[in-house]
Order: structure tokens, then C-alpha cells, then sequence
């Protein structure tokens, strides 16, 4: 199985607990292409920053209501502090990206702008680093599950 890249799920993720990767895609690329003085641009921000926290609503819920904080835990107990960490991180997140939306939407002045896009840039630092912890945390519980698997088919056949 390959590796997937930076902050994409694996291929045995349930879609439901995969990142909302296109609104998280869509506004790293226009915060890292474009000046944040242009009026189109801060726009395109916020309407992105938006509809990334709207989905990362959604996707929290899943996450929080499913596999990774309901069997993960229960797989491997010693994961449990950072779940507890990263699920008291969700509403932060989500704060961040409003905040952001609002710089954005509100920025009249270049120096408001450019703090406004700076705002945008850690909160999405932010969201990036939140679910590469998450994907680890996957990574770690399938890795556990597959060597145990493995060492249980050596011992049967030996």
C-alpha cells in the first residue's frame, strides 16, 4: 500500500473521518499565491475559510461520534491523551477559521489585510498540524492491528 501524502487520509480511512482536503487545498493555495491585497482574493479567503469550517463541523462530529474516538481508544488505551487533546483542539479550530473569515471580510486597510492573511495562515497551520496528528494516531492503531494480525497467522501456522 502507498503512502498517502501530507494530510491525506489512508485508503482504509472511512470517507466520513477523511479531512475536507478540497476546502483545506483550495484556501492554501490562494493564501500562498496571491497578495492579500487584492480585494478578489481576500473574498475567495473568506468564503474558503468558511466553508472549511463548515466542513470540519461536519467532519468533527463524524470523528467524535465514530471510529477514531469510539475504537481507537478501545485498541489502544495509551493513544486515549492525545484524542482527549486534539478533540478539546476541535472547537479552537473552528473559532480560528471564524476569525480569519471575519479578518478577511472586514480588512479595509493594507495593514488589516496583511494581518487578516497572516490570521488565515496560522489558522490554517493550525488545521494542517491537527489532522496530520490525527492521521498519525490512525496510522499507529492500523500498524498495532496488522502486526498483531501477522504475528497471530505466523504463530497459527508455525
Amino acid at each position: 500500500m502507498s503512502r498517502p501524502a501530507p494530510n491525506e487520509a489512508s485508503s482504509s480511512t472511512p470517507p466520513s473521518l477523511r479531512p475536507p482536503t478540497s476546502a483545506l487545498t483550495a484556501l492554501a493555495k490562494v493564501v500562498a499565491s496571491v497578495a492579500p491585497t487584492s480585494e478578489e482574493a481576500l473574498h475567495e479567503a473568506a468564503r474558503l475559510a468558511d466553508r472549511l469550517r463548515d466542513e470540519l463541523a461536519q467532519h468533527h462530529q463524524a470523528e467524535e461520534n465514530g471510529d477514531l474516538y469510539g475504537r481507537v481508544p478501545r485498541r489502544r488505551p495509551d493513544l486515549r491523551p492525545r484524542l482527549v487533546r486534539l478533540i478539546a483542539e476541535h472547537a479552537a479550530l473552528r473559532a480560528g477559521l471564524h476569525a480569519a473569515k471575519a479578518a478577511l471580510a472586514e480588512a479595509q486597510t493594507d495593514e488589516a489585510r496583511t494581518l487578516a492573511w497572516t490570521k488565515t495562515r496560522l489558522a490554517l497551520a493550525r488545521v494542517k498540524r491537527h489532522e496530520a496528528e490525527e492521521e498519525e494516531i490512525l496510522l499507529e492503531a492500523e500498524l498495532d492491528t496488522q502486526v498483531r494480525t501477522s504475528s497471530s497467522r505466523s504463530q497459527r501456522a508455525g
